[in-house]
């Protein structure tokens, strides 16, 4: 759920939120023969460009910039109302 005055402030023409997105969630079709599975395809070497460009993509206390791949089999953890909260 959202807290109270998301949806105002969400709208807010005259001061609209900015926001600096850390962290994305793709899902990837694994029967999907046009669907490249990972994150760093032969046509979008994209550990190559981190590795690159290391600097942008740590923080002090990171000695490297790319981590080991997380499998999933989170679940969404619901509390009395039926809402989803953190993944285990």
């Amino acid at each position: 759920g959202f807290s109270p005055g998301f949806c105002d402030m969400m709208t807010n023409k005259t001061n609209p939120p900015e926001y600096k997105i850390n962290y994305v969630r793709v899902y990837q079709n694994t029967e999907d023969p046009k669907q490249k599975v990972g994150c760093s395809t032969p046509e979008r070497p994209t550990s190559k460009y981190i590795e690159a460009h290391q600097k942008l993509y740590k923080t002090r206390n990171d000695k490297v910039p790319l981590k080991p791949i997380m499998k999933g089999k989170g679940a969404c953890i619901r509390n009395n109302n039926g809402a989803a909260g953190n993944m285990n």
